[in-house]
């Protein structure tokens, strides 16, 4: 059924797009030298490489250099700026999640630097489904780590102090997937994103995240 969901909002995506794409296109073009789409390799179901579609929000001579980037990452445009703040920089996974490398709702597809480094054995469960445009953790990312994250230390930030906490919430949706966390994710995701556009201080409820705090809590009281 949750398949069902992924290729009927993809169509609905891409129709958008088809609308969108040639004014976004124009303004990448006006405002840097260089491709409009970006194709990064990320890691998708079963630990398999794809080809993930973004429009590109950096320089081109600025793609090299930290996997994971920052709400102030001078690598990026201002342009590229506003299309990640508005997500509109993902509308063509679209694409992707039509062709079955992603779904809508699923744990981000990771860089295979960051997978191959830093994921432990007991991580890759988040490879056991497709990746997705978001998730707990990833609602949680871009509330409340990207707009803090210091780009010149942000991917050993990201290592240091997000990964586990971002995998484990990840987690949560891999463990109790089905179509009514599915349609949650996507409104509290439509709630991130208008909070983040209108600069409101009021964010959608992460109940992931309560659980995650209140686990590391009771198993802190339990080594006492």
């Amino acid at each position: 059924m949750i398949r069902v969901f992924d290729v009927f909002l993809s169509v609905l995506l891409l129709a958008f797009l088809a609308v969108l794409f040639p004014f976004v296109a124009l303004a990448i073009k006006l405002s840097s030298p260089g491709p409009v789409l970006y194709r990064a390799r990320r890691v998708g179901l079963n630990g398999r490489e794809f080809t993930m579609l973004k429009f590109r929000t950096m320089a081109v001579r600025d793609h090299q250099g930290s996997a994971i980037t920052s709400a102030a990452d001078p690598r990026v445009f201002p342009l590229g700026a506003l299309l990640r703040r508005l997500k509109i920089d993902e509308f063509p996974q679209a694409w992707n999640i039509l062709t079955g490398d992603m779904s809508v709702v699923g744990p981000r597809p990771e860089d295979s630097g960051i997978v191959n480094r830093y994921y432990r054995r007991e991580d890759r469960q988040v490879l056991t489904v497709r990746p997705g445009l978001s998730s707990p953790g990833s609602i949680y990312y871009f509330l409340y780590v990207e707009p803090n994250l210091c780009a010149r230390s942000a991917e050993a930030d990201y290592v240091t102090a997000v990964l586990r906490d971002k995998i484990a919430l990840d987690m949560a949706w891999v463990e109790g997937r089905n179509l009514r966390a599915y349609v949650s994710i996507l409104v509290r995701t439509l709630g991130a994103i208008l909070a983040t556009a209108t600069g409101s201080t009021l964010r959608p409820p992460l109940p992931e995240l309560d659980r995650l705090t209140r686990g590391a809590h009771g198993l802190a009281e339990d080594s006492a």
